[in-house]
């Protein structure tokens, strides 16, 4: 039953333009498969999955696409939708483009997506989802190496949200027994 869905040409398309996103292919345009899949009336899900990705992968989206997007979603799937929108918009899901492409940085830094990746042998986390390498598993991947976090000062400042401290395992150990006691 997977490989009848795997093989259809359906989700081949969205794997393919999942894939073009996450390697940064024409996101500061309107997709036109995404346009399509509106157009068709495709579950909304599904399209909101594909923007959010665009989204995030771009750094959010250019002002007139996102209200491109924004409208087309509200003229064919009705103004019900609109709080979905904006939920996501709170989120963090879908914004408006920022001047750092935070996302390209962090996908060459860390090695996010990887595409010569054997299919026989695989070696990589990224063989699970065709090319790409989540970010919780290379920030764990980059953390038993003997530098830890040193080795990603340049790269934390990029991830939203508060960033750990540094503390040798020695200091965490000491502070754990205390705290027990």
């Amino acid at each position: 039953m997977i490989k009848e869905v795997t093989d259809s040409s359906n989700f081949l398309e969205s794997l393919q333009v999942e894939q073009e996103l996450l390697n940064c292919i024409d996101t500061d345009k309107p997709n036109a498969y995404i346009e399509d899949m509106i157009a068709l009336q495709q579950p909304l899900l599904k399209i909101l999955r594909l923007l959010c990705i665009q989204s995030l992968t771009n750094s959010g989206l250019k002002p007139k696409l996102l209200d491109y997007y924004k409208r087309e979603i509200i003229h064919t799937y009705g103004y019900q939708h609109l709080p979905t929108i904006l939920n996501l918009e709170k989120a963090g899901l879908l914004k408006q483009q920022q001047s750092v492409r935070q996302y390209a940085v962090l996908r060459k830094a860390l090695r996010l997506t990887v595409e010569d990746e054997s299919e026989v042998t695989p070696k990589d986390i990224s063989y699970v989802h065709s090319i790409y390498a989540p970010l919780s598993v290379r920030l764990a991947e980059q953390l038993v190496q003997p530098n830890g976090w040193q080795g990603l000062n340049d790269v934390m400042g990029l991830l939203p949200g508060p960033t750990v401290s540094s503390i040798p395992y020695s200091v965490f150990l000491s502070t754990r027994r205390k705290s027990t006691l």
